[in-house]
């Protein structure tokens, strides 16, 4: 494999890979996650916007992409910072660097990145990606690839008042003096979950934790049910449907 920069023509190629590569996204997630369908001339947009486009070749087939800037930060003094970033005007700045699905897992997003940092490297001091904080797929790989995890930024706008669909809540609260919420739905009932839940658990976690692929399947929600893993787990029923989980465990 061989990365070069973008040529005329690669267009519809990068189109495909994203449209492939982001499919459960742009199928699934609100439209707060701005994952989006693109077309040739959208990928010709992205290069209006000040950002290097880089492909991955393999026997001559485009199979990835990814999208970069060098920005100045400004400090105690002036730095060159690489940014792995979208062009797209996403206001939450996800990274945007992408593998043809029939190409993941083998290797080849890890070589496209260290190749991309590799051509900036004697002009930057530092390279940058951003990521959703519950998409664990992601952090993997830039933590595999020696990213470390820096900043944590709270959208407002988003974390507030319009949640993320898989936002992660940690929290410690002390059980001797905890009060209850108010304004609970009446109609929401809140139980232990049994084996008859774990269909339903399944399908929350497919669609609320897609990156984790153990945690999608039947035998695994069966076992996590069952404790095998140290969790009390508990779902939410409303109307008759389980509509939510949440589990918790003990920490000796």
């Amino acid at each position: 494999m061989h990365i070069r920069q973008f040529q005329a023509g690669d267009e519809s190629a990068i189109a495909s890979i994203h449209n492939s590569a982001f499919r459960y996204a742009i199928e699934s997630l609100p439209e707060i996650y701005q994952y989006i369908e693109v077309s040739a001339g959208d990928v010709l947009d992205w290069l209006q916007e000040d950002i290097d486009l880089w492909v991955a070749v393999l026997e001559n087939h485009i199979i990835g992409y990814a999208q970069v800037c060098v920005v100045v930060e400004q400090g105690k003094r002036e730095i060159q910072v690489l940014q792995i970033t979208s062009s797209r005007k996403w206001t939450l700045e996800q990274s945007n660097i992408a593998i043809h699905p029939e190409y993941q897992r083998k290797g080849f997003g890890s070589m496209l990145m260290q190749e991309i940092v590799k051509r900036y490297k004697n002009t930057i001091e530092f390279v940058m990606v951003h990521t959703f904080s519950d998409n664990r797929g992601a952090e993997q790989f830039f933590e595999k690839n020696s990213f470390v995890k820096h900043d944590v930024y709270h959208y407002v706008e988003y974390s507030d008042e319009k949640p993320l669909m898989n936002s992660s809540v940690y929290e410690t609260l002390e059980l001797d003096d905890l009060k209850a919420p108010a304004n609970l739905n009446p109609d929401v009932t809140f139980r232990l979950a049994i084996l008859d839940d774990t269909e339903a658990v399944t399908e929350i976690h497919r669609q609320n934790v897609w990156w984790n692929e153990e945690s999608t399947s039947i035998e695994w929600n069966k076992e996590f049910i069952e404790g095998k893993f140290g969790h009390t787990v508990f779902v939410a029923e409303y109307k008759g449907e389980v509509v939510g989980s949440i589990d918790y465990y003990k920490d000796e």
